[in-house]
């Protein structure tokens, strides 16, 4: 079920992607929607450590092939921001405000490292605030709406994995009353 609920959001990417212009030569300006990241940022808040990171390697794997970028890029940025953010979480309490203070902090962090990575290799020149005025402040603040959504599609997960866990839980007890008798 995990799967389906990846690559639902990973579709959505694309789709926002899609319906979104973006100039990626920076003339005018650049929205990257980031429905991945914040999914599995919502996933980390109630899941275990081992399972989020499992699908972390593989939907980032995914984002480098639907963005066209470095191989293990996405993968890394995604996982040191998930890492991150796991370890503040303590400090935030379940409130809408902190949810979506919460996700600004992801993209934000997400954004920052995508921007050092591609200076320290050399495969961009653009200067810090000119990519602060075209990618970075359109991507913060496009995906907030977008953060409601990977909220709510994670609350739906984590309520369909509830049910099936007690779904489970009263067959075993079914089964072992029955052969109790």
């Amino acid at each position: 079920m995990t799967a389906i609920f990846i690559t639902l959001v990973l579709l959505l990417d694309l789709l926002i992607s899609s319906l979104i212009f973006s100039d990626f030569a920076m003339t005018s300006y650049v929205f990257v929607p980031s429905t991945t990241l914040l999914f599995l940022l919502f996933l980390l808040l109630k899941q275990s450590h081992q399972k989020v990171f499992v699908w972390v390697l593989i939907s980032g794997f995914v984002v480098d092939l639907m963005y066209h970028s470095m191989l293990f890029t996405h993968v890394l940025i995604f996982m040191i921001v998930l890492f991150i953010l796991k370890e503040y979480q303590r400090h935030f309490s379940d409130t809408m405000i902190e949810i979506v203070m919460m996700g600004v902090i992801a993209i934000f962090l997400k954004e920052i490292m995508l921007f050092g990575w591609y200076t320290i290799l050399s495969i961009t020149d653009v200067q810090f605030l000119s990519w602060y005025a075209s990618r970075l402040f359109i991507t913060m603040m496009g995906n907030i709406p977008i953060i409601f959504i990977a909220y709510h599609l994670s609350v739906r997960y984590n309520q369909l994995l509830k049910r099936q866990q007690l779904k489970m839980q009263k067959s075993e007890s079914t089964l072992w009353g029955f052969l109790r008798e």
